[in-house]
């Protein structure tokens, strides 16, 4: 090992090296630096010596230094927080973001002084009142004076015993659990509850955007050091900090324009070439889709005689601790998913260039260790390969995570499978003079990874947790898995030079969930292409495993599946495939032609043949408020086989393009699709719910052009006078409620009017109540600002976009255009399909507030069932109702004059 890669392994471990003078400065988390590791380092001090003084001067640094970046205000986010902003943006209320801690403190805690040491430290670092905002359509960090700060105390003395300690739960999860509003207020949070006189639990949480798990002990230190000098009436004393961080945000943005990071980057374009394997873990449970982020974990201590064993054989064999636990990780994941090509993150500090290492900030990144286990090596050839691994990937560790994800071999695949890490423990790391400190321990049930096994040094014994998503996974099998973990070491400090295969030969391995039996004629992946499909629909159905000829929706797919299937094939091979396609063969072996044979694909059209073929006049059906037309299809094969069905499918589903929020535009659009089918009528149509008043417009539009329209149906769609859905209603700004209410009107209204119902609405409330009635407007208004905001970010770029965003687009548009859209008389018949569930769940949405419009009578057809019609249940009734009306409507056009 020379020395460069010496100094990578001390970096990856979070040692810290300075010069100071003729000396080398060392500062090192608490258990690193093992006897071997030191001994190294005084063996090396020359060398290091020398390597620090040239790349303090510049002449041997790989990268340039961080300058003062002036003032930057508002300043650019560094590359990771862009991320971390991205994901906010889709969803502000999940606290999966906020990171905290919370101590017992016993002794006579002088709260005041608390107060003006936390006054001190928000002073001295600015991502201690920083917000975040948007600044002509991009993320900007905003650096506000410091706000004078108070803790609030919450008394508990008043409870005893269990109530106290169920209060304290509550309110520490509140505080932990509750969303940052990370464009309004700083992000950080202090609390305090006072059990008796001299008991306190202090609470403290901050958001990732603001800090790392280094930034956690800069604060905790300096916290303790502000308040021990305070009460004892001393003047604060630390250090001037040298940088700030978006000193670190503006040089991070800059390394990319001037190609700083461009040899790193080369290497992980090698490191990750070829075929990547996603890390394929057999679960215990099936879901349609990804897990969500609910988490668990479970702990074990792995006994003293294991712990020194295993920290003897790392000092024997010139390792580190966390190589010797890296490679057993590797070979737990190998023996469960029988992979030798593994790919686990793992977080690094990133706080190698001077000036840093004190500053409270989002430095970190995650580097991704590639295994390779191919040839069954022994334990001790494969920690040499996990050294070397861990070694290269530390060096080039200045390329942030997400740019890497953006490779071409990492498009499709997805990284949150598994996650390796050494935790320094901070239980010690608050200290407050003449007082006793005990960190609890505290977890807010989220998780980021599937799998994430941490371990601590606790002295005498290790403590390994693993935290796992419990939608994926059993306790008992995480338990299992923890046992595995120990069972692994020990075999490798008894048997160092045993074969990979004789590690946990196979009696506890994870079984696959059974999933539905594929067809006899089971034809497995045959090429590249194929088998990248077969793992995508294999991860997205939750089913294994998966035959290029079977039938995404005889596996369990359905529409809102499919839209997250297509994004994330978009994702992962970077091929932009119509929905439709799903429907004219919903197969793997399809797709990959389309994909294999760019020049087959169909043209981008609204209009969608379900079912082409048939002698009948073709049924043309619309969208809903998701935009796809796939639903559809459960109800069309309910249809007479020779009854030809097309869909049209919404502006903007595709994620790329823009909606259409105006129902008369829309109708203009597909009318036009539906006239290259078919040119003269009669026509019969329909829509699914906002797609009603779509069919409705174009069967006005159909009249005003001289064209007859024999059936107009109307799938569960609300009547337009009266307010339906009040799950719906409840998030509308109150002038958009009473746009609805009042859609026979004057839909705009006067500013009078809408002033006149704000102040009616506001009247009757309470102080309190009018402040929540004024934030609830305010934060839907703000919501929807976002939303347009997030949308021209990706348009912008020409990124598709995410599922979770493209849903609530397509959603906010085409609710804006059911509110501009006054329909009129129409002079036919309009026929009515309505869930009964819908006339019990709101009896205001009745069936007759359509009867003043259809000049030609209305005919309702009530059905057992919900809103939800593309619930493959309901297919037998609609598609039976349907049949009848088309055979009655097409019975009156063959026995009519002519």
């Amino acid at each position: 090992m020379n020395t460069l890669e010496f100094l990578s392994t001390l970096r990856g471990l979070d040692v810290r090296l300075a010069v100071e003078g003729e000396r080398l400065k060392i500062d090192a988390p608490q258990g690193v630096l093992s006897d071997p590791l030191r001994e190294e380092l005084r063996a090396r001090k020359e060398e290091i010596l020398a390597y620090l003084r040239r790349a303090a001067d510049g002449s041997g640094g790989r990268l340039p230094p961080i300058a003062p970046a002036g003032a930057a205000d508002p300043a650019p986010l560094s590359v990771s927080q862009e991320r971390i902003w991205s994901l906010v943006q889709f969803d502000p209320a999940n606290p999966l973001y906020n990171m905290y801690m919370a101590f017992r403190v016993d002794g006579e805690l002088d709260c005041a002084v608390l107060e003006e040491a936390l006054n001190d430290l928000v002073g001295r670092h600015e991502a201690l009142h920083t917000r975040f905002t948007l600044v002509d359509g991009q993320p900007r960090q905003v650096i506000e004076p410091a706000p004078r700060w108070t803790i609030p105390l919450t008394d508990l003395q008043g409870l005893d015993g269990a109530a106290q300690l169920d209060a304290v739960d509550r309110l520490v999860a509140e505080e932990t659990g509750r969303p940052f509003v990370v464009d309004q207020e700083p992000l950080l949070r202090l609390r305090l509850l006072r059990l008796h006189e001299s008991a306190f639990v202090l609470v403290i949480a901050m958001h990732h955007l603001i800090a790392d798990g280094r930034s956690w002990e800069v604060l905790l230190r300096d916290l303790g050091a502000l308040y021990t000098a305070r009460v004892r009436g001393e003047r604060p004393q630390l250090p001037e900090l040298p940088l700030r961080y978006i000193d670190y945000a503006v040089w991070q943005q800059a390394l990319f324009e001037q190609a700083a990071l461009d040899d790193q980057l080369r290497f992980w374009q090698e490191q990750l070439a070829g075929e990547v394997q996603e890390l394929e873990l057999p679960t215990d449970f099936r879901l349609s889709s990804r897990a969500g982020d609910t988490g668990s974990r479970l702990k074990t201590r792995l006994c003293s005689e294991l712990t020194e064993a295993v920290r003897a054989f790392s000092r024997q064999e010139g390792s580190t601790l966390f190589l010797t636990l890296l490679t057993a990780f590797d070979i737990l994941l190998h023996a469960h998913s029988g992979q030798t090509d593994l790919i686990v993150c793992t977080p690094v500090a990133c706080r190698h260039q001077p000036g840093v290492h004190e500053v409270i900030g989002y430095f970190n990144n995650l580097v991704l260790l590639r295994q390779d286990l191919a040839g069954g090596p022994s334990f001790r050839e494969l920690l040499d390969r996990v050294r070397d691994t861990a070694l290269a990937a530390y060096e080039n560790q200045d390329v942030p995570i997400q740019r890497l994800v953006e490779l071409p071999n990492l498009l499709r695949v997805r990284l949150t499978r598994a996650m390796f890490a050494i935790q320094e423990s901070l239980e010690n790391g608050l200290v407050l003079d003449g007082l006793q400190v005990e960190a609890l321990d505290i977890y807010n049930e989220t998780a980021n990874f599937d799998l994430y096994l941490s371990l601590i040094d606790r002295g005498e014994e290790l403590e390994a947790v693993l935290e796992y998503k419990p939608d994926l996974f059993k306790e008992e099998t995480i338990r299992c898995l923890l046992a595995d973990f120990a069972e692994v070491l020990q075999t490798a400090v008894d048997h160092p030079n045993r074969p990979l295969g004789e590690f946990l030969p196979g009696r506890r391995r994870l079984q696959l969930t059974a999933g539905p039996a594929s067809a006899g004629d089971f034809l497995p992946p045959r090429t590249g292409v194929e088998a990248q499909l077969a793992r995508i629909w294999e991860e997205m159905l939750q089913v294994r495993p998966i035959g290029v000829r079977d039938d995404f929706f005889a596996l369990g797919g359905h529409s809102l599946l499919a839209l997250r299937l297509f994004g994330k094939i978009e994702r992962e091979i970077g091929a932009n495939l119509p929905l439709s396609a799903l429907l004219k063969s919903p197969t793997i072996e399809y797709l990959a032609r389309l994909i294999d044979h760019p020049d087959e694909k169909s043209r981008w059209s609204y209009l969608v043949p379900i079912q082409p073929l048939g002698q009948k006049p073709p049924f043309f059906a619309i969208h809903g408020a998701d935009g796809n037309v796939l639903f559809w299809r459960n109800i069309v094969s309910q249809l007479e086989t020779n009854q030809p069905f097309y869909g049209l499918q919404a502006p903007g589903v595709d994620g790329r393009s823009r909606t259409v929020s105006s129902i008369e535009r829309m109708a203009g659009l597909y009318l036009a699709e539906m006239r290259q089918v078919q040119p003269r009528g009669p026509y019969y149509l329909g829509g699914y719910s906002m797609g009603g008043e779509v069919a409705f417009e174009i069967a006005q539009q159909l009249g005003r052009q001289g064209e007859e329209v024999a059936l107009l149906v109307l799938f569960d769609t609300s009547n337009p006078v009266r307010p339906v859905r009040p799950h719906i209603l409840g998030d509308m700004a109150d002038e958009e409620k009473d746009r609805l209410l009042h859609r026979t009107d004057d839909r705009i209204g006067s500013l009078r009017r809408k002033l006149q119902g704000h102040l009616e609405r506001l009247a009757p409330l309470s102080p309190a109540g009018r402040w929540r009635y004024l934030w609830a407007d305010v934060s839907m208004r703000a919501r929807r600002l976002r939303l347009r905001l997030l949308v021209s970010f990706y348009h912008g770029r020409g990124r598709r976009l995410p599922d979770d965003l493209l849903l609530a687009y397509l959603s906010e548009s085409h609710l804006k255009a059911v509110l501009r859209y006054v329909p009129t008389v129409y002079p036919g018949v309009v026929t009515l399909f309505r869930a009964a569930e819908s006339l019990v769940d709101n009896p205001a949405d009745s069936p007759m507030g359509w009867l003043p419009l259809a000049e030609g009578g209305l005919d309702v057809h009530v059905y057992d069932g919900s809103h939800q019609i593309y619930n493959p249940k309901l297919a037998v009734e609609i598609g039976s109702i349907l049949n009848r009306c088309l055979a009655a409507a097409q019975a009156r056009g063959l026995a009519a004059p002519g």
